[in-house]
């Protein structure tokens, strides 16, 4: 896979899509969704309020922000990665931009034109279909061809699966010159080519045609399965690598900890740069897809008996359960080895991973001094001890 490649998840607000219509059926259901997506690595969420299936019955303006009005609203707010609109009405790009949009998905090429001015003057970039690059490059629309990311519609229109096929392969070519976003996931050729009509069973030929996409130099690939598709691109036979973390990755690790916010007591950039010195980073390629931190804890009293807490532990959903998370541990284990602490601690709502690593469950009033500015930043539990989390703690073997 390039490193250019993005994943863009498809959130459809319609009741008619051909693959997943009616599913999200309100504000709240919409922004779990997009929050989920988050988590599992989209780069982009792209939101509909009109289904594009051959045969759906067009909507007006009104009905679509009817549609999307209130759920783009919250996820544009709550979010850290851009979300993009899927229209060619051009009051619903007005709506969408004012909004916090960062793009215009538009799927008629007789209303590029239109999308690229409402575009250009709130400072955002369009996806076109293919057929306007050639007006693109002649300067024909408002937005120049570096703001302009271009679809070959592979799956729209009447034509048949082989129809389908010939626009994919034309791909390679459009590639080498323009950016390139394809949106085949549970298309008709892809039920054709794995023989299936069941949407929700083509998921090996979607991920299929997204690695052949990231081959041909694809810069974004839209997807329904947000988690599939990152697990297949990046990483399902890649490696990874753990180092210290550099002050360059300070927004990488704050984007990690608020994706697990349920989990991770936040902290601020600030913080985080503040406190670079005792990160760790998990890398797999151009990636930072995990992250781990230390804080030191005196003994009252007795200042010497130190403790190390394990703090801000995290590693992207599509990594999971592939040995990230211990070798952060293990890493940070190593680390503080050279100043000989009594032991490391932890609060955790995994015991199960601690307790493979040699952690052990402890009371929470053994440790809750030393874990007291942590849990007075928490915003989750009024009482530490009510809190769910597990004390848990590892002794060093250290002599002292």
């Amino acid at each position: 896979m390039s490193a250019a490649m993005k994943v863009m998840g498809i959130l459809n607000l319609t009741p008619d899509s051909f693959s997943d219509g009616g599913k999200v059926a309100s504000r709240e259901d919409a922004l779990e969704r997009a929050l989920a997506m988050e988590r599992d690595g989209a780069d982009f969420i792209d939101i509909g309020g009109e289904s594009t299936r051959p045969g759906a019955t067009p909507v007006d303006a009104e009905t679509e922000i009817a549609r999307i009005g209130e759920a783009l609203k919250a996820i544009v707010k709550a979010v850290k990665i851009p979300v993009t609109v899927d229209t060619y009405h051009p009051e619903t790009a007005r709506f969408a931009l004012g909004a916090g949009a960062a793009a215009i998905n538009c799927v008629k090429a007789e209303a590029a034109a239109e999308m690229c001015r409402i575009a250009a003057g709130a400072g955002a970039w369009a996806i076109l279909p293919a057929e306007c690059a050639a007006d693109a490059d002649d300067g024909k629309f408002a937005l120049p061809p570096e703001r302009i990311v271009f679809d070959p519609m592979v799956g729209f229109g009447d034509g048949t699966p082989e129809d389908d096929l010939d626009r994919l392969f034309s791909v390679r070519e459009l590639a080498k010159a323009r950016r390139v976003l394809v949106g085949a996931s549970r298309k008709r050729f892809v039920r054709w080519l794995v023989g299936e009509n069941d949407v929700s069973k083509t998921a090996a030929g979607d991920i299929a045609v997204a690695r052949w996409c990231a081959r041909a130099g694809v810069e974004i690939v839209r997807v329904h399965d947000v988690r599939g598709a990152v697990a297949a691109l990046r990483g399902d036979d890649a490696g990874f690598s753990v180092r210290r973390a550099a002050l360059r990755d300070a927004e990488s690790i704050f984007a990690l900890v608020h994706l697990n916010r349920d989990q991770l007591v936040p902290r601020s950039i600030g913080n985080i740069v503040e406190n670079i010195d005792r990160f760790f980073v998990a890398v797999s390629g151009a990636d930072i897809i995990g992250c781990v931190s230390y804080q030191v804890h005196p003994e009252i009293g007795s200042p010497l008996d130190a403790t190390v807490e394990i703090q801000s532990l995290a590693v992207r959903s599509p990594y999971r359960r592939r040995g990230i998370g211990k070798a952060l541990v293990e890493a940070v284990m190593a680390a503080i080895g050279r100043f000989s602490p009594k032991e490391a601690i932890v609060l955790t709502f995994a015991p199960e991973f601690f307790s493979a690593l040699g952690f052990r469950e402890i009371p929470k009033t053994k440790v809750m001094h030393k874990l007291y500015t942590g849990c007075i930043n928490c915003t989750k539990h009024t009482n530490p001890f009510t809190c769910p989390e597990i004390a848990m703690v590892r002794e060093t073997g250290a002599v002292r």
